[in-house]
């Protein structure tokens, strides 16, 4: 590369930095390619970097598991491992230790294996832009919905192999037609639609979704009045019952999605112990994880939360330390209870399951997927 002194007098280092990423995706590989405009490809990466993360490509087993799976493999049938509120990785404001739920950015979870991604959106009254949400704490004001979709197609452009499973929520202000028209052009308008999984089904097989993206679609379109907008995307929104240990939701006839999200762990903290709670969520999701191996259940999504927190009176279980435990007190964690039940489940039908800060075991990404471990 050219020598170019004092380049700092020339470039702002926003200007750099935008440059950077730019020269990267125009020097990836002739297969890494992708049909999305460069440039702003590189804006979208740079913008979105609060949530997304830097952009590396290790190419290590984990990055694209999803290539040594068979083509005609069902999408039901595939262990897959997600984290429960994504985005909250670099939050940081108000209430962080209940609002804060992850350790690693987007692409890095994405490099650990994780193929599930719950994404919460609202929209930003101050700029009346889609951004990212947990409750209405906002996760950055300024990365947008559209980059972090944009660096997912970044991730698909580098791993074809691989499919995502992306659940979209509102959790902030109302879902109104605006929101929704906005939502439903993220995901339908040229040429981003094409890594988007066009139906309200699950495709065949894992050949007609790899290097797209399927969508469990957590808020209804009002097409009352708007045809076009079309539905698109699992709908998962009518019937998703708050703080429930099991439940289901029909997203077209025939073909269910059996969901386990019990979050709120209730109690006073001075009759109920943090084990206790610990305990109850565990079965909660240990149960609704065997219930998936019924041979009625196969043809199924079953969809398991293994998140949540301790509500009660004084101090209570935070969503890091139900995951992680504590070992000053002799809590374990779901993360660990979870490790050590999947090493005795081998070749267990699990469907999908949702962490909270799945680093904290080395291998429960490799566990959950059914992986030998993996460095």
């Amino acid at each position: 590369m050219f020598n170019m002194p004092h380049v700092e007098a020339w470039f702002s280092p926003a200007l750099l930095a935008q440059l950077l990423v730019l020269y990267t995706v125009l020097h990836l590989p002739w297969t890494a390619q992708a049909a999305l405009d460069p440039q702003k490809m590189a804006q979208h990466l740079e913008a979105g970097k609060p949530i997304l993360g830097a952009f590396t490509n290790p190419r290590t087993p984990l990055t694209s598991w999803m290539g040594d799976l068979g083509n005609s493999t069902a999408i039901q049938s595939i262990n897959v491992p997600g984290t429960h509120d994504t985005a909250t990785w670099n939050y940081t404001g108000p209430n962080e230790t209940v609002f804060r739920t992850q350790d690693r950015s987007i692409f890095d979870q994405l490099n650990a294996g994780i193929r599930f991604l719950d994404i919460r959106f609202g929209l930003d009254e101050n700029t009346n832009v889609l951004r990212l949400y947990h409750a209405d704490a906002l996760m950055s004001p300024t990365a947008s919905l559209e980059d972090v979709l944009w660096g997912l197609y970044h991730f698909l452009d580098n791993h074809p192999t691989e499919t995502l499973l992306v659940s979209m929520k509102v959790d902030h202000g109302s879902v109104g037609v605006p929101v929704q028209r906005a939502a439903h052009a993220l995901i339908t308008t040229p040429p981003v639609s094409d890594y988007w999984v066009q139906s309200t089904s699950l495709p065949l097989d894992l050949q007609a979704a790899r290097k797209k993206i399927i969508l469990f679609r957590r808020f209804s379109f009002d097409t009352t009045g708007n045809p076009d907008l079309t539905p698109v995307g699992l709908n998962v929104a009518s019937g998703w019952l708050d703080n429930n240990a099991d439940f289901s939701i029909a997203y077209t006839p025939g073909h269910i999605s059996y969901i386990e999200d019990l979050y709120q762990l209730n109690g006073d903290p001075s009759q109920v112990p943090p084990a206790t709670k610990v305990e109850e969520k565990f079965n909660a999701l240990t149960s609704h994880i065997t219930t998936s191996r019924g041979s009625s259940n196969l043809s199924q999504v079953f969809i398991s939360f293994a998140s949540g927190f301790g509500a009660g009176v004084g101090d209570i279980l935070s969503p890091r330390t139900l995951a992680e435990g504590n070992s000053s007190i002799g809590l374990v964690g779901i993360n660990q209870k979870m490790d050590a039940w999947l090493s005795g489940n081998e070749g267990l039908r699990l469907g999908i399951v949702l962490y909270d800060f799945f680093q904290s075991m080395p291998n429960l990404i490799v566990k959950t997927i059914g992986l030998k471990n993996v460095d």
